[in-house]
């Protein structure tokens, strides 16, 4: 009953190390078959990865042109807008003097006139007086008969003076309300300007970022250029690696055959130096 269950055991045994071999056999092929197709396929996809990392690279560069343009025209335009504030302020400043002007020196300057034709309305008429006195004289030959007399001219001028102040503060008024919307449009261009400036930091950053990743995109071009030319020593290797392991397997699996073997086959078959019984 022994002998029977150890020779089954045995018969297990051999046809386990048998399969076992049959199927590192299989294995041991298909990883030779194998390892050209997947050297193939390996490179293919890296060849891939390497056409989509160039196509991100062009992109990155058009992308840092269009940024480097833009850069350069808002930095333009920031020089414009501080050129426009500049005359804003100067315009600004210029206008207040015209209304400090208009609106009370001119007038003052007007009243003083006023004031002196006033005087020499008097003069005039005393003038007139004379002339016309002399003129009435025959002996003398003075013919003073002028169509406006000097007193009567200098008080029309005197008349036409008094309607400037009131236009004079109304152009003053003009003058100031100009200033007050100059200074105005003057701070609309500053926060202009200032929203300019923050655009340009940000075109700024982005450019050091599109620099970052520029960097990452050629360090990963390189490591994709040396894993495809190393891509055929990879699977190689990886096959040598496998077939050791089959070969190891396959050693043990033969000490398990000859395990079997030893089972079956030398039972009931006395040992070395045992006598057989009778």
């Amino acid at each position: 009953m022994k002998t029977s269950f150890r020779r089954i055991i045995g018969i297990i045994l051999i046809i386990a190390a048998i399969f076992s071999l049959l199927v590192s056999i299989f294995l041991l092929v298909q990883t030779w078959r194998l390892r050209q197709p997947l050297t193939d396929r390996l490179v293919d996809n890296l060849d891939l990865l390497y056409a989509t990392i160039v196509t991100t690279e062009d992109s990155l560069s058009l992308v840092e042109t269009t940024l480097a343009n833009l850069l350069t025209t808002t930095e333009t335009l920031q020089g414009t807008t501080v050129s426009i504030a500049q005359s804003i302020h100067d315009t600004g400043l210029l206008t207040d003097s015209f209304a400090t002007i208009v609106g009370d020196d001119f007038p003052t300057t007007i009243e003083n006139t006023q004031t002196a034709i006033t005087s020499a309305q008097s003069s005039a008429v005393v003038i007139d007086n004379l002339l016309y006195g002399l003129a009435s004289i025959p002996l003398i030959g003075i013919d003073y008969d002028p169509p406006l007399p000097l007193n009567l001219a200098l008080g029309q001028v005197g008349d036409s003076l008094s309607s400037l102040p009131a236009a004079l503060e109304e152009i003053q008024g003009d003058l100031q309300s100009a200033h007050t919307n100059l200074l105005q449009v003057e701070e609309n261009v500053i926060q202009i300007n200032q929203h300019i400036d923050t655009i340009i930091n940000n075109l700024s950053q982005a450019q050091d970022v599109i620099d970052e990743y520029q960097i990452e995109i050629r360090q990963l071009k390189t490591r994709l250029e040396k894993s495809r030319n190393a891509a055929a020593d990879w699977t190689l290797s990886a096959a040598w690696l496998v077939t050791l392991l089959i070969v190891w397997l396959s050693i043990s699996q033969l000490g398990l055959l000859m395990r079997g073997l030893d089972m079956v086959v030398f039972i009931g078959k006395p040992s070395p130096g045992k006598t057989p019984p009778r």
